[in-house]
């Protein structure tokens, strides 16, 4: 078989080239007809296939990555029951669940009246003509107070209220937890089951921190693979939270002094929060509660640490601080009464107040309990297209206040305490607008009758640099303030109530 001019082409109508007798002979090509050339062709089959190959490799690597970095940040699942996986298809690819990670699901409700810790209520019968009756169902959790305090919701259907309170007369160690979930049923009855058949409320933990102990909310993240609208006829679920803290340890309701919390922090974005807590009755060493999409309005919040955040929503309240105080928002103002506790230490208390597109108005209280140090304070506020307004009721002797507030499109009004001595700097593209204010009578708050001296040290357009103190600045450069306030488009007016001072 060693006649290779016997030897069949390996594809029907072509030769095959290494088994042609002439191979490796040089040949004359025959002409071919115009864009016929079955060679051309074949390279040209190649490229497109290559391409096409070569693309969809791309795509499928970009994908198989992005959906592998999807999984490692929610890696935590929870497996549904109920009639709308069954009418929706597989839960894990449809409507997956996010536990956050390190976050431990101790004991979840089954709403189905069975858990001594939960109440059900099942939808009553609508007769023809009903439309949207709201269908409330409630768990109910108790958590040791002496516990790092934490609460938390994920998902698409999540949203609602955070209540917080304390007992009048309740004492002991539980720390008192409902949640309500109402839902609107469009004249389908069976609408209450299905949405608890997609909700989890359960009693949380931490993996690395036996101290941590609190309630979390768990709801699926929407993927519709449908077509149209999957919220189109229907309202989104609504919870209410109601946390309740004791009056005290123990029994003795006598005691004046506060029930002490060491840590307690909400992450439940699109909840309001509404902290209705005694002046007195509860101090916390760290504290934060964080939204979206809704406001924060507190009557009264004592903690070392205390941070608010949120966004689209306002906040409003009393705040109290020895450590440090965040108040974040966006789009929304910020109204708040501070007081700021100062201690022996080089260590300053801080507030930092941010939004934009909303107004900053605060009245702070700088107070110290020590008779020899008045204190070291840094208070900032920034804002946007709005005005920033700070007062200053309060401020010791030798206190020492480090102040900063910007804004653009919007005036800056600020009048500090009559303790204050340090320098001060107003700017804005506003020229004409900047005012330095100072009363001429003003008392000496140490009593000595000193005079105020205001001295505008350098003034050009837009620029007013200048200092204050009384009547003497020996001895002043361990309490030595300074303010500054800058804004663009408006007016800047710093204020030693009184008279405004010449340039």
């Amino acid at each position: 078989m060693d006649d290779k001019s016997s030897m069949t082409p390996l594809l029907h109508g072509y030769k095959d080239v290494e088994g042609a007798p002439e191979a490796g002979q040089p040949t004359e090509p025959s002409p071919a007809p115009h864009g016929c050339d079955p060679a051309a062709r074949k390279r040209k089959r190649r490229r497109i296939l290559f391409h096409f190959f070569t693309l969809l490799a791309v795509v499928s690597l970009v994908t198989f990555h992005s959906r592998r970095s999807s999984r490692r940040c929610h890696k935590g699942r929870l497996a549904g029951k109920g009639n709308w996986e069954m009418d929706h298809g597989d839960e894990d690819h449809d409507h997956g669940y996010i536990v956050p990670p390190g976050v431990v699901l101790e004991k979840c409700t089954t709403w189905d009246g069975n858990d001594v810790d939960a109440a059900f209520w099942p939808p009553p019968h609508r007769g023809p003509g009903h439309h949207e009756e709201p269908t409330t169902s409630s768990a109910a959790f108790t958590v040791p107070v002496d516990k790092k305090l934490f609460f938390l919701s994920t998902g698409s259907l999540a949203s609602g209220s955070f209540k917080l309170t304390q007992a009048e007369d309740r004492t002991g160690n539980d720390v008192n937890t409902k949640v309500d979930i109402t839902t609107y049923d469009n004249g389908d009855s069976k609408f209450h089951d299905h949405i608890l058949g997609l909700v989890r409320v359960c009693t949380i933990s931490k993996e690395h921190d036996e101290s941590a102990a609190g309630v979390g909310i768990f709801t699926p993240r929407w993927r519709w693979r449908g077509g149209g609208d999957p919220h189109r006829h229907w309202r989104s679920p609504h919870f209410d939270v109601a946390v309740e803290l004791p009056r005290a340890l123990s029994s003795d309701l006598a005691s004046s002094d506060p029930l002490s919390i060491s840590s307690f922090t909400t992450h439940l974005p699109a909840f309001t929060h509404d902290v209705q807590l005694p002046a007195d009755g509860v101090t916390f060493k760290n504290l934060a509660l964080t939204s979206t999409n809704a406001h924060i309005d507190a009557a009264s919040i004592v903690a070392q640490n205390l941070t608010i955040l949120t966004s689209n929503g306002a906040i409003k309240g009393e705040f109290t601080t020895s450590d440090k105080l965040v108040l974040a928002t966006s789009n929304a103002a910020i109204d708040a009464t501070l007081s700021l506790y100062g201690s022996d230490s080089d260590k300053a208390t801080t507030a930092f107040l941010s939004t934009n597109n909303g107004h900053i108005v605060a009245a702070t209280s700088l107070l110290s309990g020590s008779e020899e140090s008045g204190g070291k304070f840094n208070v900032t506020a920034t804002t946007s297209n709005a005005k920033v307004g700070l007062t200053f009721p309060q401020a010791p002797v030798k206190s020492t206040l480090k102040l900063s507030a910007h804004t653009s499109n919007g005036g800056v009004d600020v009048s500090l305490h009559p303790t204050y001595e340090g320098s001060y700097l107003l700017t804005s593209s506003a020229t004409q607008n900047l005012r330095v204010i100072a009363d001429e009578n003003e008392a000496d708050p140490e009593g000595k009758g000193r005079k105020r001296i205001v001295n505008n040290k350098f003034v050009t357009k837009g620029f007013v640099n200048g200092e204050t103190y009384w009547e003497s600045k020996d001895e002043k450069e361990d309490y030595w303030g300074s303010a500054l306030l800058t804004t663009s488009n408006a007016h800047v007016t710093l204020k030693f109530e009184g008279q405004e001072v010449s340039e």
